[in-house]
């Protein structure tokens, strides 16, 4: 005999009430881990064979004086942090003998700036010491295949030689910049620039005293609590600058 509506409704209610339980569980994990994440890079990537992310994939490793010089905000410099020296190579010769890739770096992060044929790659790391003795890190490996995909910007070096002499060249290139002046004479987006200029060149400057809120920073007895605060206060005054010279810069090349 068919179910009256009532009886089918009120189910379908329970069902309703008994999925999101059901949801929440599946949902719930357990940290085996101090934090979330690590304040500076503790494991190299890639590694374990895993596919690469992108071709050519960034090489990344721990730094070797990951905690000297300041790391957060309102923590002061503990110790000079050392100039380093970086060797990598990596290869398909698992043994590093034959087509291998070198390079010398002075920060834990390595680019190719070429694609890397598919299959397996494996790659080591070694921090320099001040005597040139080399400290090579175990063998990583990583996979490239078809399905990789491809993002290959150009390097540093092609860039700076691309980067025209003449200014300005940031913004709009110096041979269009009167082109630019014209179609942007009714644009309503150049008129906000110049009005946020003209704004910011009537502000008075103020004392930093005049400009930071202390009212919650002097209640703070922790000292790197309180220079963190101080920070954060004074970014507030940087990035409203900022956006002010952005606008006079942008205003000028509008109107000039």
């Amino acid at each position: 005999m068919r179910q009256p509506v009532w009886k089918r409704i009120s189910l379908f209610g329970v069902l309703l009430l008994l999925l999101p339980s059901v949801w929440a569980q599946k949902s719930v994990f357990t940290l085996t881990q101090p934090t979330l994440m690590h304040e500076v890079r503790a494991t190299p990537y890639p590694s374990d064979g895993v596919p690469a992310p992108v071709n050519p994939p960034r090489l990344l490793w721990p730094d070797t004086f990951p905690h000297l010089g300041p790391v957060l905000d309102g923590e002061e410099e503990s110790g000079h942090k050392p100039a380093v020296t970086y060797r990598l190579r990596l290869s398909q010769d698992p043994e590093f003998v034959r087509d291998v890739i070198t390079a010398e770096r002075a920060w834990a992060f390595f680019n190719p700036f070429r694609l890397l044929e598919n299959g397996t790659w494996y790659w080591q790391h070694a921090y320099v010491d001040p005597q040139g003795k080399e400290e090579w890190s175990p063998r990583y490996s990583f996979t490239i295949s078809d399905e990789t995909p491809i993002f290959n910007p150009p390097s540093w070096a092609e860039v700076r030689n691309r980067v025209p002499t003449h200014h300005p060249r940031i913004l709009l290139d110096r041979d269009d910049w009167e082109e630019i002046i014209r179609r942007n004479a009714d644009n309503p987006e150049a008129r906000g620039y110049i009005e946020k200029a003209e704004k910011g060149l009537r502000q008075p400057l103020l004392h930093l005293s005049q400009e930071i809120d202390t009212t919650q920073v002097v209640l703070l007895t922790n000292q790197v609590q309180y220079k963190a605060a101080l920070i954060r206060e004074s970014r507030k005054i940087v990035d409203r600058e900022e956006a002010r010279i952005e606008a006079l810069v942008r205003a000028w090349l509008l109107t000039r």
